[in-house]
């Protein structure tokens, strides 16, 4: 995540915001009101707006990221490269894949963000689009030669979702997960495992939601996950189908995520 920032405050307070603890919402808090203290005298400012959302997503405000975000999408044109690729970021936080995938064409090119994270972001975009196809092309489209363990894992767990015919329900999978996720996610990580048991080994896509709220009410949206979940498979045949532990999202409280990377 790059920093957004000429200015050298905002480039510090942004850089300190994406180093922080994730479990250092106070200071999070702090940072969000020097940003917005700044925004009040530069309204116009795309790059502290950009400050602000992150500063937003840190600390779990789902809503406010998302008012901003979208408010910030009609004027997306004048956003700096750096800018621009943050956004993005953001965008796939909050759920908004569409968005960020129309961004990827003004992303993509010499000197902007290499290949390898192209492909990454497209590779996480396609699946949270539930979008198979595009998914499977992707990893089955990298050279044997610079096959990465993401990649063989990758291509393990396609043949298992095509084994069991669970690919054109992944739409539907990804439609449950964000209506049940509205308003409330503020991070989205995707990490593609394998699982080892005495029957061998089997791939896995984990697909971690970062939201704020406390146990119960975590634990209550993931009931109502595995509840659309289990209707949808059940609905096509597929009721026993073993999609809650290969490819069932997992709701995270949003002090336990993983850390930024920074490039």
């Amino acid at each position: 995540m790059p920093v957004p920032a000429v200015d050298k405050e905002k480039a510090a307070l942004f850089n300190e915001l994406v180093t922080l603890d994730p479990a250092d919402l106070e200071q999070a808090g702090r940072i969000e009101w020097r940003l917005r203290a700044k925004l009040r005298s530069q309204p116009a400012d795309r790059e502290l707006q950009v400050c602000i959302v992150q500063a937003l997503l840190q600390q779990g405000k789902a809503a406010e990221a998302l008012v901003l975000s979208e408010h910030m999408w009609a004027s997306r044109a004048v956003l700096d490269q750096s800018c621009l690729d943050t956004f993005q970021l953001q965008l796939m936080s909050l759920g908004l894949y569409e968005w960020a995938l129309d961004l990827m064409p003004a992303l993509s090119g010499p000197g902007l963000i290499s290949n390898s994270q192209e492909n990454v972001r497209r590779l996480r975009l396609s699946w949270l689009l539930g979008d198979f196809d595009t998914f499977k092309a992707l990893v089955d489209g990298v050279p044997d030669h610079s096959v990465t363990l993401l990649i063989e894992n990758g291509r393990q767990f396609c043949r298992w979702v095509d084994d069991l015919g669970l690919g054109p329900h992944l739409p539907e999978h990804q439609r449950i997960i964000r209506s049940v996720l509205e308003n409330r996610q503020v991070q989205v990580d995707l990490k593609l495992l394998r699982e080892f048991d005495e029957e061998g080994s089997q791939a896995e896509l984990s697909q971690c939601i970062y939201v704020a709220g406390t146990y119960a009410e975590r634990c209550e949206i993931e009931d109502r996950l595995y509840e659309g979940l289990s209707g949808l498979y059940a609905s096509v045949g597929q009721g026993d189908a073993p999609f809650w532990d290969l490819m069932m999202p997992m709701v995270m409280d949003v002090t336990s995520r993983p850390p930024y990377a920074l490039h």
